[in-house]
C-alpha cells in the first residue's frame, strides 16, 4: 500500500490518541509495512483543560523554581518605532498576537506534583506605556534593563511582557519580553511579523497546530524509541564524560549560573563575506559550516586540544507545521570534532559540515535528555558537554512599514548575561555588512582573552580564504603588530662583556684583597686568601693533567674549601661537576662514573659517603699541603664554548642527566642576574643550597663576581632559629630559600621580631603559592620578593619574577618573570607557531649563548630538547622546557 493513499492526518490522530504502549505497537507495524512516522503531520491534540509541558520546557521549569529571579532566560526584543502610531490600533494588534498563540496566555500551574500548562481564556495584553519625552537616553536604557530582568511570575501571570515608551513626538521605542520556556529567538520574529500585519488590518491565519500540539507529538515521538536513536548516535558521537575546560578562566571568580556578559564585535566586509560565500559554494557546504569549522579551528589553535566540543543552537523547526509557530522550539547540539595540524584546512570544513548535517537529522532529542542519557555530572555554572557555543542567524535590519509613515525597526542589542562561557554569533545580513559577535562571561575571562579569540578568528579566516588548502598546523594566531609586541617582550636590556668568571672573581680580589669573601662558622676567608688558595690548587691540578673540557669531581661538606675546589678546577682550565656527600651512594656512582671524570677532589673523612669508582683518583685536599705551590694566577686561556661544569638534573623522571654548561653561558648570567639583584660590595649573602643543585652555582658565582660576602650554612640543614640567627649576625642582605622551607622561617620571624636587615628575598627550585606570597608580604614586609625560575639546560635562572611592597598577586602562583640577560623567550604551540598574549603554550628558551651544549654523552636526548630556532640567527637552537605559560598584558610570563 502506498503512503500515499493513506489518511495521514487520521493515522497521526489514531496515534496520539493511543497509549505509551500501543503508541510503540503502531510505530513498529508502521516499520514492519515500511512507513516512517516522521512522515506523517503533526496533528492537533485533544482539548483538555491542562496540557503536558514539552520536555526542554522541563528543564528550564525546574530552573525557574530554583531560581526565579534569573533573568538569563529572557528573551528580550528591542524596536524602534517612527511616525504617528495609533495606540488603539497597536494595542488591539498585540491582543491578536496573543490570542494568535496559545503558549503566550498560558501559565504553569502544579497538579499532583506534575507541573501543567493552562491555558488564559480572556488574556489581556501586560503592556505597559511610559511617555519618556522629558527624559535621558540613559534612563531609558535603565528603564528598559529594569524592564527586561524583572521577574515572571509563572504560576499567575502571563509569560510576556510588553513596554511602549513614547521618546518624541512621533518616535517610540519597543520593547518584548518573553521568558524562554515559551519562546525562542524565531519566535520573536514571528512575534513582529505578526503584530505588523494584524496592526495593517490583515487578519491573522489561524494556526493549524498551537505549541502544545508539538509538545504532545515529540513527547510521543522520543517515548516511542526516538529517543533511543538519538541518544545511540550520540553516545558513540560524544562519549559519556564532560570534556575538561577548553578555554581556561582567567580568574578564580565563584562559579554560579548567572554570568554578566561582555562583548566584543567585528564586521566583516563585503569583500570578506562574499569570498565565504564563494568558497562554501565551491565546496558544497553551508557558510555557516565554513564560519563554525574555522571557530573550531581557532579554539583548537588557541586551546592547543585537539578534540574540539562546540555547541550551536539547532532551530527544530524542519517540519513545515510549526514554521508559524511561537514557541521553546530551539534545541542545542554539540559538534565535536578531532583537529589534525597535518590535515589541510578545506579538509577540516568538510568534516564540520557533515557533522553538522548529522546533528540536524539527530536534534528531536532535547539537549537535557541528551546530557541525562549520556551520563554527564552537571556542575553549578558550568555547561555540559561543551562551553563554548555558535550560533549563525539571518537578520534583517531594513525598516518594516506598519502602515504608511510609521515605521518598526530592529534595534542593535546585545544580552545582558552569557548562557555559556564563550559565544560566537555570526548576524548575516543583506542589507548591512555581517557582524561578529563574541559574547562572553565577564567574571570567567579578561576582555583581552576575548579579543585574542576574535581577532584569531578573523586572522585564520583570512589565511584560509586566501588558502584553503593550507596545512592547519601552519595557521598561525598571532598577526604582525601581535608578533612585534611578542618580540618586545622576549627579552629584556642588559649588558655584559664575557670575562670568565675566574677572571671576574680575580678582579674583586684585586680591588679589594682584604675584603671578607667566604664566611663559614668561625673561619672567614678574603678575596686574596680565596684568589691564592684557588691558585695553588689549579697549579696542582694542571700537574695532574687536568686540561679544557676535563670534568673534575668535588665532592665536600658545605665549607670554604668547597668553594675553593670549584673555583680552581676552572682556574685550571676544567670543568666542575659538584657532588654532595648527602646524596645516596647510588646517585654519587652515578654521576661519577656517567661523567667521565679521571680525577675526584674530596676529603679523607669522607670516603664512606663518596663512593670512587674504580679508574678514578681521588685527592684528599685535608691530605695535600698546596704550599709549595704558586699563588700567581695560570696562564690558562678560557674559550666561550669551553666546558665549566657540569651538573646533574634530579632525574625525577628516569636516571639523571648532566648536563654540560659552558664559560661564556656562566659569565653571561653572572654578569646579567647579578645586574637584576642590583649586587654590590655592600651585600652579604647567604648561601643555602645543596651544591649539586644548579642554584647554588649562580648564588655563589654571583656574590664572589660582585665583591659581596658569601655565608655558608653548614651540611646540616639549619633550623629556623638558626637560620634566623645567622641573617641577624652576619648582617645578610640577599636571601635564597626553597619555598618548602619559608613557612618555618616565617613562622619564627613573626614569633621572635629579628631585626633583619636583608633587602631581597630569592624563592626558588619549586613553585611558590600566593598565599605564601602573602604571608612573606605580611611578616617580612620586604624590599623585594624574587621568583627564580629556570631549567637547568638554560644555565640556573633564566627568568626572574621581582615583586615589591605595591605588587598584588592575584594569581593561584607566582608568576615565573621575564628574561634575564642575553635571552630570548618564546610561547609555542604544537606546531612552533608564536601564540597571543594570555593564551597558554609551551615555553621555549633561546639565544644561544644561554644555552648548555647539550647533555652528556646524550646526542639522542640533546637533539631531542635542543631544537633549531626558527626565529632566531641560522645555527641557532632553542631549548624545549616542558612548561606551560602564557604571557600577561604586561609581558610577565606566568604558568
Amino acid at each position: 500500500m502506498s503512503m500515499n493513499k493513506i489518511d495521514k492526518h487520521a493515522l497521526a490522530r489514531r496515534f496520539i490518541e493511543l497509549g505509551v504502549p500501543e503508541q510503540e505497537k503502531f510505530l513498529s507495524l508502521l516499520q514492519a509495512k515500511g512507513f516512517s512516522f516522521e512522515r506523517l503531520p503533526i496533528v492537533p491534540a485533544k482539548e483538555c483543560e491542562l496540557s503536558p509541558l514539552a520536555p526542554a520546557q522541563l528543564r528550564l521549569w525546574h530552573i525557574y523554581q530554583i531560581d526565579p529571579d534569573n533573568s538569563a532566560y529572557h528573551m528580550v526584543g528591542d524596536f524602534d518605532i517612527n511616525g504617528a502610531l495609533d495606540h488603539e490600533l497597536f494595542e488591539s494588534a498585540l491582543q491578536q498576537v496573543l490570542v494568535q498563540h496559545q503558549i503566550l496566555r498560558s501559565y504553569f500551574v502544579s497538579k499532583d506534583d506534575v507541573t501543567w500548562l493552562k491555558l488564559d481564556p480572556a488574556p489581556i495584553v501586560p503592556l505597559e506605556v511610559q511617555d519618556w519625552r522629558l527624559k535621558s537616553e540613559s534612563e531609558l536604557y535603565s528603564f528598559c534593563g529594569k524592564h527586561a530582568q524583572k521577574r515572571f511570575n509563572l504560576s499567575y501571570e502571563l509569560p510576556l511582557r510588553v513596554a511602549l515608551i513614547q521618546v518624541e513626538q512621533q518616535k517610540w521605542h519597543l520593547q518584548l519580553v518573553m521568558h524562554h520556556i515559551v519562546s525562542d529567538g524565531w519566535s520573536i520574529d514571528i512575534f513582529v511579523r505578526d503584530l505588523v500585519q494584524a496592526y495593517r488590518g490583515v487578519p491573522l491565519t489561524a494556526l493549524n497546530i498551537q505549541y502544545t500540539d508539538f509538545s504532545v507529538w515529540q513527547t510521543a515521538m522520543l517515548r516511542a524509541g526516538k529517543a533511543q536513536q538519538q541518544l545511540h548516535y550520540w553516545k558513540k558521537k560524544l562519549g559519556a564524560m564532560q570534556p575538561e575546560l577548553l578555554i581556561a578562566h582567567d580568574t578564580s571568580a565563584k562559579i554560579h549560573q548567572l554570568r554578566l556578559a561582555g562583548h566584543c564585535q567585528y564586521s566583516l566586509s563585503t569583500n570578506r563575506t562574499a569570498k565565504i560565500s564563494a568558497l562554501a559554494l565551491k565546496q558544497r557546504i553551508t557558510p555557516s559550516s565554513l564560519l563554525l569549522a574555522v571557530w573550531q579551528l581557532t579554539l583548537a589553535a588557541y586551546s592547543g586540544r585537539n578534540d574540539i566540543s562546540v555547541g550551536i543552537p539547532m532551530a527544530n523547526r524542519d517540519r513545515a507545521e510549526v514554521a508559524e509557530v511561537i514557541g521553546f522550539f530551539v534545541n542545542t547540539m554539540v559538534i565535536h570534532n578531532q583537529i589534525s595540524p597535518s590535515n589541510q584546512a578545506i579538509d577540516c570544513l568538510k568534516l564540520t559540515h557533515e557533522a553538522v548535517l548529522e546533528a540536524q537529522e539527530h536534534q528531536l532529542l532535547p539537549f537535557d535528555q541528551l546530557v541525562d542519557g549520556l551520563g554527564v555530572s552537571r556542575n553549578a555554572g558550568e555547561t555540559p558537554l561543551f562551553q563554548v557555543l555558535f550560533n549563525h542567524q539571518q537578520t534583517s535590519d531594513a525598516s518594516i512599514e506598519l502602515v504608511s509613515g510609521v515605521n518598526i525597526k530592529s534595534c542593535d542589542q546585545k544580552g545582558r548575561h552569557a548562557l555559556f562561557d564563550l559565544a560566537l554569533d555570526i548576524r548575516e545580513s543583506a542589507q548591512t555588512p555581517w557582524e561578529l559577535i563574541l559574547t562572553y562571561a565577564k567574571d570567567r575571562f579578561k576582555v583581552s582573552t576575548a579579543e585574542q579569540l576574535l581577532s584569531g578568528f578573523i586572522k585564520f579566516l583570512d589565511e584560509i580564504l586566501a588558502q584553503p588548502n593550507i596545512l592547519v598546523g601552519q595557521l598561525n594566531l598571532v598577526n604582525q603588530q601581535a608578533i612585534e609586541q611578542l618580540n618586545v617582550f622576549s627579552t629584556q636590556e642588559h649588558t655584559w662583556v664575557y670575562q670568565p668568571l675566574p677572571l671576574l672573581i680575580q678582579q674583586q680580589a684585586e680591588l679589594r684583597p682584604d675584603a671578607i669573601a667566604l664566611v663559614h662558622g668561625d673561619e672567614r676567608l678574603s678575596y686574596q686568601a680565596l684568589d691564592h688558595q684557588a691558585n695553588q690548587l689549579s697549579h696542582y691540578l694542571i700537574e695532574q693533567g687536568v686540561s679544557a673540557d676535563m670534568p673534575v669531581g668535588v665532592a665536600f661538606e658545605r665549607g670554604n674549601t668547597m668553594l675553593v675546589a670549584m673555583l680552581a678546577v676552572l682556574k685550571a682550565g676544567g670543568a666542575f661537576l659538584p657532588l654532595d656527600p648527602a646524596y645516596p651512594n647510588e646517585r654519587l656512582s652515578f654521576m661519577l662514573e656517567d661523567s667521565g671524570v679521571d680525577l675526584l677532589l674530596t676529603d679523607s673523612t669522607l670516603t664512606a659517603q663518596v663512593p670512587c669508582p674504580h679508574g678514578i683518583k681521588s685527592v684528599y685536599l685535608d691530605q695535600q699541603m698546596m704550599g709549595s705551590y704558586s699563588t700567581d694566577t695560570p696562564d690558562v686561556e678560557f674559550h666561550q664554548q669551553q666546558l665549566a661544569y657540569l651538573i646533574y638534573t634530579s632525574g625525577s623522571t628516569g636516571k639523571p642527566k648532566g648536563v654540560a654548561l659552558t664559560h661564556a653561558g656562566l659569565s653571561m648570567h653572572v654578569q646579567t642576574i647579578g645586574e637584576r639583584y642590583g649586587m654590590t660590595p655592600d651585600d652579604v649573602e647567604l648561601h643555602f643550597a645543596s651544591i649539586s643543585f644548579d642554584g647554588a652555582v649562580e648564588r655563589w658565582a654571583v656574590p664572589l663576581a660582585f665583591g659581596s660576602r658569601l655565608v655558608i650554612r653548614d651540611q646540616a640543614l639549619w633550623s629556623a632559629e638558626k637560620t634566623c640567627d645567622v641573617l641577624v649576625e652576619e648582617g645578610v642582605t640577599i636571601a635564597c630559600f626553597p619555598p618548602s622551607y619559608v613557612g618555618p622561617l616565617l613562622d619564627w620571624i613573626n614569633y621572635s621580631k629579628p631585626n633583619l636587615i636583608v633587602r631581597s628575598w630569592t624563592l626558588g627550585g619549586e613553585a611558590f603559592t600566593r598565599e605564601t606570597y602573602d604571608r612573606l608580604q605580611q611578616v617580612l614586609k620586604p624590599q623585594r620578593i624574587i621568583n627564580g625560575y629556570g631549567p637547568t639546560e638554560t644555565v640556573v635562572t633564566p627568568m626572574i619574577w621581582e615583586a615589591y611592597a605595591e605588587t598584588e598577586l592575584s594569581s593561584a602562583y607566582a608568576p615565573i618573570g621575564t628574561a634575564v640577560g642575553e635571552r630570548r623567550l618564546y610561547i609555542l604551540d604544537p606546531q612552533l607557531n608564536r601564540v597571543p598574549l594570555g593564551m597558554s603554550g609551551e615555553l621555549y628558551i633561546g639565544a644561544e649563548v644561554g644555552l648548555a651544549r647539550g647533555y652528556h654523552g646524550r646526542a639522542d636526548l640533546t637533539a631531542e630538547r635542543f631544537l633549531p630556532d626558527p626565529y632566531g640567527a641560522a645555527g641557532e637552537r632553542m631549548y624545549r622546557t616542558g612548561d606551560l605559560v602564557r604571557w600577561r598584558d604586561d609581558g610577565v610570563t606566568t604558568a
